[in-house]
């Protein structure tokens, strides 16, 4: 361990200096937790509290050291494994040590003050890890946390390589490379933090750590979720041929998260998508599930749904028999990689399964991700396997202001939740004191709100969404954070204005937001939920292809009542992407691109109503916004929609131009009056815009190739102008 500061002289005995620097850093690593991104859901939050995992990658390309067992420099350790290695070759738990083996070489690296990159190699072949056996670390394989005694400032996990991916965009048939890894449990595959640092532009310019993952594919010996057909009011029947798979095992004492379930959706396999059906959460009571024995017959089990442990009923499966059921396990925890405060580079990664969320980033610096792909594995069909993780594909949170992030060539699809989400968590303010001088406020689901030590606090109208007031938060301005997840903010050299600040108005960290966005060639699809939710500045989201979301393909919210994701979204271009069958299932909205501004409804007291939203008519809530040749295509409908979706739908933009995007509907699916609208934006303009029909024979792969980096209009039908409405 250290025991010298910069200046190299010794201040403390190493015993004192070690003690002092674990207190120290375990409080400012928990409190960042505390105050991280709030979109986990409250059932998974109390479990998430004992993990203490952030994944941290870091800019660039992945560049493995030299592969060797011995430090190849002063600087530099490398462990390579094999997949013969006895202690990461065994399925059986008592035997397997591969993640207890990895983890001691990590945290050697990190305690030897001369090291600065740390690599870890895995040769070809599967890899079996099993959950953490290091103090509180049990809901995860690997973890890292800044030890203040090393020098450590860059981790690499990297896989003997990945086969060749095309230039253009990955897909789903490609086969993963020749590294696996597998986890033996559900849980988190790596969890770690950078060192806390402001947000601010003012703050440091670098992380204190950068991780680099490639080369691999990673996922779970037995999935996070099980499928089968609705056959009464509350039971689903599981065929033989997934109760006989591995992935599918019925062993509840193993998986003791196999009796209950988080989510309970119907599912079309045939169209390989969500439905509208069922859309059924019980996040903080799960649906109890009792599994009957096989059939003597046909091998199949039934399961049965029952009353939660709360009183809850389980869903009412009567006007579903026959469709396909999918009870999720987990949702929203044990994700496959989680970090903070670090910088983030992956490349040619597979996720196929996992029991959260892909990848989640809170406060990070540069996010570089190609080639990464969250999806079912290659040569399964959605028969075998229709989910590939059970959340969000990739999950930012207040990214450092001037930092980017870049998405390219990457395959997000079949999960149970949005694709990518990107956004600055707000909060709600639920108390102001009688001097003014403080305020309490509390984020989503009652956690504490993404506020830190050094951010610039911006307020929000609850009504309006108008910027009202802003300050910056400093060690004197008595920042704190109760138990119960309450913030308390002092006024910094002033009060809390009357007039500009009221109970129920929104806060949020303005400098800690993403600045720079690519967004490229990239497929998003067959996803539960919405392909995309993007807010910061300056995005570029162009030839990607968006199919079959079961809600908005692109949706742009600040959302103040609800999950309180946000805020602002400032300069778009969304150029010649191609969106295919958007909003046929759960989370549907009016349009395939979709922009709204949502504020709290309050009682006559002053009381915000819970998850009752109002659609602001007030300030623009977004500017700047081109939408040019793109290509919506619907061929496929729903009798369950009340009403056909719109291209685009959009509220509260100053600064929109929509011109020359191309619609085609198939003859089977109903129009719309206006195929692009606009409702309380400024400075709108529709010019160039063509509609047109088809027939439904047409295949979708016609129009990706189509519209796939085309320069101007198709003129592949006979179209006409696009009707549109509030341009």
């Amino acid at each position: 361990m250290l025991t010298q500061i910069a200046s190299g002289f010794q201040i403390f005995p190493i015993e004192l200096l070690t003690f002092f620097f674990f207190l120290f850093f375990s409080f400012l690593i928990q409190q960042e937790l505390k105050k991280g991104c709030t979109l986990m859901r409250r059932a998974a939050m109390a479990r998430e509290e004992h993990q203490y995992s952030i994944l941290l990658l870091c800019l660039g390309r992945i560049a493995a050291a030299p592969i060797s067992n011995q430090a190849s420099s002063p600087t530099s350790m490398t462990l390579v494994l094999q997949a013969t290695d006895a202690f990461c070759n065994s399925t059986d738990l008592t035997l397997n040590n591969c993640s207890d083996h990895i983890q001691s070489y990590i945290q050697k690296c990190s305690s030897m003050t001369s090291v600065r990159h740390c690599t870890i190699q895995f040769g070809p072949g599967t890899f079996y890890l099993k959950p953490s056996s290091f103090g509180p670390m049990s809901y995860v394989a690997l973890y890292y946390f800044p030890e203040l005694s090393g020098g450590l400032t860059t981790l690499t996990l990297s896989g003997a390589g990945a086969v060749s991916r095309s230039t253009s965009k990955v897909d789903s048939s490609i086969s993963s490379g020749p590294t696996t890894l597998v986890l033996l449990q559900m849980v988190g595959f790596f969890y770690g933090a950078g060192a806390p640092q402001s947000m601010s532009s003012s703050g440091p310019v670098a992380p204190s750590i950068s991780f680099y993952f490639s080369g691999f594919s990673l996922d779970v010996l037995r999935v996070p979720y099980s499928f089968g057909t609705a056959i009464g009011a509350d039971t689903v029947r599981i065929a033989a041929a997934q109760v006989q798979s591995q992935t599918f095992a019925l062993d509840t004492a193993r998986w003791p998260d196999l009796t209950g379930a988080l989510a309970v959706n119907t599912y079309s396999i045939d169209e390989s998508r969500w439905t509208i059906g069922l859309d059924d959460y019980r996040l903080a009571d799960p649906v109890i599930l009792a599994y009957g024995a096989p059939d003597p017959n046909t091998g199949d089990v039934n399961v049965t749904l029952r009353t939660s442990a709360a009183g809850t009923p389980p869903p009412n499966l009567s006007s579903l028999l026959g469709q396909t059921i999918i009870l999720r396990h987990q949702v929203y925890s044990l994700n496959g990689i989680t970090l903070s405060y670090a910088a983030l580079s992956a490349s040619e990664v597979d996720f196929f399964s996992i029991g959260g969320m892909g990848i989640v980033c809170t406060r990070c610096y540069e996010i570089i991700l190609d080639a990464f792909r969250v999806a079912r594995p290659p040569n399964t069909t959605a028969g075998e396997r229709p989910v590939s993780i059970t959340a969000d594909g990739i999950h930012v949170c207040n990214q450092k202001e001037g930092s980017q992030f870049v998405l390219t060539n990457s395959y997000i699809a079949s999960q149970g939740d949005d694709c990518l989400n990107i956004n600055a968590p707000m909060a709600r303010i639920q108390s102001i004191s009688a001097d003014r001088r403080s305020i309490i406020a509390t984020g989503y689901g009652g956690s504490a709100p993404p506020v830190s030590v050094g951010d610039v606090i911006q307020v929000l109208n609850r009504s309006t969404l108008a910027k009202t007031f802003a300050t910056t938060t400093t060690e004197e301005s008595n920042f704190s954070v109760s138990p119960d997840g309450n913030i308390t903010l002092m006024g910094v050299g002033a009060i809390w204005p009357v007039g500009d600040v009221d109970v129920g108005d929104l806060i949020y960290a303005s400098d800690a937001m993403t600045t720079t966005a690519i967004i490229q060639d990239n497929y998003f699809g067959q996803n539960r939920a919405r392909g995309m939710l993007i807010r910061g500045k300056n995005f570029t989201v162009s030839n990607n292809v968006f199919d079959r979301n079961s809600g908005p393909s692109v949706l742009i919210v600040i959302d103040g009542c609800t999950f309180f994701e946000g805020p602002v979204l400032q300069s778009l271009l969304f150029l010649r992407n191609t969106i295919i069958n958007p909003n046929l299932g759960p989370a549907t909205s009016p349009g395939a691109f979709f922009t709204l501004g949502q504020t709290p409804e309050f009682t006559p007291s002053g009381v915000p109503v819970p998850n009752t939203c109002s659609t602001t008519s007030g300030s623009p809530a977004f500017y700047n916004f081109t939408v040019s040749q793109n290509l919506f295509v619907f061929n496929l409908t729903d009798p369950l929609l009340p009403t056909p979706t719109n291209s685009l739908y959009a509220e509260v933009v100053s600064g929109f131009s929509v011109m020359d995007n191309d619609v085609v509907r198939s003859n089977g699916v109903a129009g719309v009056s206006c195929e692009f609208t606009a409702v309380s934006c400024t400075q709108q303009s529709a010019v160039g815009n063509s509609c047109a029909s088809f027939a439904s024979s047409f295949r979708e792969s016609v129009f990706s190739r189509v519209s796939k980096n085309r320069t101007g209009k198709m003129n592949v039908w006979s179209a006409s102008p696009c009707a549109t409405c509030g341009f």
